[in-house]
């Protein structure tokens, strides 16, 4: 399910269920429960992040922007993996939990190796496994 919101993406990439906590490693989000031995890796997390930007760029972004992002990735590109900023609690309705939740800004640096300084999507990213939650805000 994809919905817009006011230049914001939110992507439910699959249904989710409540289970058991098995463990004491577990945190409770909008009434599911989460597991900390059930995470995404930071290179997980990464990948699918700029999975779901690359598939949802073309109806998101202006077309000169798409077309200065491809030429320009592989020079300059990159994708950084942070905790979530505190301007996401604006944007969405549930507490942001750094252990479950994480932000992937991708974009384009100056030079190669340079932090992003041209932003095309704030991604926030769900990196429990089983629940697969995404938030997008785009390049304006």
């Amino acid at each position: 399910m994809v919905a817009a919101r006011g230049g914001a993406t939110v992507l439910l990439l699959q249904s989710v269920t409540v289970k058991e906590a098995e463990s004491h490693s577990a945190a409770m989000y909008t009434g599911f429960i989460m597991d900390l031995n059930n995470r995404l890796t930071e290179d997980e997390t990464l990948e699918q992040a700029y999975d779901i930007f690359l598939e949802l760029a073309g109806d998101n972004l202006d077309p000169a922007d798409i077309i200065l992002f491809n030429l320009q990735f592989e020079e300059r590109g990159g994708a950084e993996l942070y905790d979530p900023a505190d301007d996401w609690q604006e944007q969405v309705d549930f507490d942001i939990n750094p252990d479950f939740f994480s932000e992937v800004i991708i974009g384009l640096g100056e030079e190669d190796g340079e932090p992003i300084n041209d932003v095309f999507a704030r991604v926030l990213l769900c990196r429990e496994k089983d629940h697969k939650l995404c938030h997008i805000i785009w390049k304006e």
